[in-house]
């Protein structure tokens, strides 16, 4: 497909049932944007009727209807944007909002990296903020992101990232990959992409239910749910690197250990007490070798 540009930045997203309640406070922040040189691309995952949950913004909005998985989707939507001629891609969640300068910051960033992280704070339904730039207060004001630092956790998400399109690469991702984000990122850093993360934007992300990874306490379900990603993400990627094929192998001793629920419950008190108030994406799984665990 051929899009047919007005500018060189893309602000690209995904619509879908169940997010009807939070695109005014999204498209409120889109509208607020101190740079206003760019296009939105919006996926349509089976929205009945979208164009009343969008406002009419000029003559640079391109609404394509696509439907699948969360991945194929996801899939579907980087080959677009492969095959386009942007030079700038700023990737955005529906249920999320902005800050005012997300845009703008990350027109800057990408002159030093291939892709830009900005910050994350988390807000609840009503937009209340939680807690605030969560990230870096562990990792400072800005800095580099190796592929090693995201091999049992991440940062770089499709709703808090920006990559410059020539850095792109359109690739097939299995069909039920959950956390699609790290997946899609990982492959970019493995190729020799290179990653910048600074603080000086935000994006508000809104802790709900439908959330697939959350930032608040650990609870044994959120636990469950994120060792199972964690399994999937070292499998997914045991054919590229021998890194995952090591991890995968911790990751199975893990779960062979946490089959017992005295265990299991050992273990959830270890990380309470040893892992940071603040945790990054899928951080709370930690392999029996790691330092916050000390079980056997």
């Amino acid at each position: 497909m051929n899009l047919y540009k007005y500018h060189n930045t893309c602000l690209f997203t995904v619509i879908y049932p169940g997010c009807e309640p939070y695109l005014p406070r999204f498209f409120k922040s889109v509208s607020e944007q101190t740079r206003d040189e760019f296009d939105l691309l919006i996926l349509n995952d089976g929205l009945e009727n979208p164009m009343q949950h969008i406002p009419v913004r000029e003559k640079r909005l391109t609404l394509i209807p696509v439907s699948g998985t969360i991945a194929k989707v996801r899939e579907e939507g980087i080959r677009i944007l492969d095959n386009s001629d942007y030079e700038t891609v700023i990737f955005a969640d529906a249920d999320d909002f902005m800050s005012a300068n997300r845009v703008e910051a990350s027109m800057l960033a990408l002159e030093y990296a291939d892709i830009y992280a900005n910050d994350v704070s988390t807000v609840d339904e009503q937009d209340n903020e939680i807690d605030s730039l969560l990230f870096s207060g562990r990792l400072g004001d800005e800095c580099i992101i190796e592929t090693s630092f995201i091999t049992d956790k991440n940062i770089l998400g499709l709703g808090n990232t920006a990559i410059r399109k020539d850095a792109l690469i359109a690739m097939k991702i299995p069909k039920d990959t959950i956390a699609v984000d790290w997946y899609f990122f990982t492959h970019l850093l493995l190729s020799g992409r290179s990653a910048l993360f600074r603080n000086d934007s935000t994006t508000l992300y809104r802790q709900h239910e439908a959330n697939t990874a959350g930032l608040g306490r650990i609870t044994p379900e959120r636990f469950r749910h994120a060792l199972k990603v964690q399994l999937q993400h070292a499998e997914s990627l045991s054919g590229f690197s021998d890194v995952y094929i090591q991890r995968l192998d911790k990751l199975l001793a893990l779960k062979k250990y946490l089959e017992s629920e005295a265990n299991l419950q050992r273990y959830l008190e270890h990380l309470k007490q040893n892992l940071p108030a603040s945790l990054f994406w899928w951080e709370e799984v930690k392999t029996l070798d790691s330092p916050e665990i000390d079980l056997i």
